[in-house]
């Protein structure tokens, strides 16, 4: 998914360059800015493609690691663990009583945040991995020591 972006974002950084080149006054300057922030875009989805989100379940618990930043929630302090839709997106969310420790969402940036919705944390979203949504559901019931 994010190198199919960084495709489709050169491609059209290589066409608003034509403008840059090629264009007249007003327009030439129009096409640098869009041009500016095209590839501060490539850049910032190259990075995300280089250093995707991985997931770890197992016998000790559940571990996130992130382009910056890692979580770990060992299962002694879960109480419950369920896939469920945050912002419109699914994610592993974990019910724990430490969980206003995680930063909400506007702070957390990249990582695991507290969902004041739920007072859950949202560990890791499913959509960046590569994993399907039934195989990170069987892993939480094989690990979860029926916490899911």
């Amino acid at each position: 998914m994010y190198w199919t972006a960084v495709a489709l974002y050169m491609m059209l950084a290589a066409l608003t360059s034509l403008g840059v080149i090629f264009g007249d006054g007003l327009w030439r300057l129009a096409a640098f800015g869009c041009l500016g922030i095209e590839v501060i875009l490539v850049v910032k989805l190259w990075r995300m493609a280089m250093r995707p989100i991985r997931l770890e379940i197992g016998m000790a618990g559940i571990q996130v690691f992130f382009a910056k930043s890692n979580a770990w929630l060992p299962w002694e302090l879960i109480d419950r663990v369920d896939v469920t839709r945050v912002d419109g997106n699914l994610a592993v969310v974990a019910w724990t009583r430490y969980a206003t420790v995680y930063p909400p969402l506007a702070k957390a940036g990249v990582g695991a945040y507290y969902v004041p919705a739920f007072e859950a944390v949202a560990a890791c979203p499913l959509g960046p991995l590569k994993a399907k949504r039934q195989d990170v559901v069987r892993a939480l019931q094989y690990y979860g020591q029926n916490r899911y």
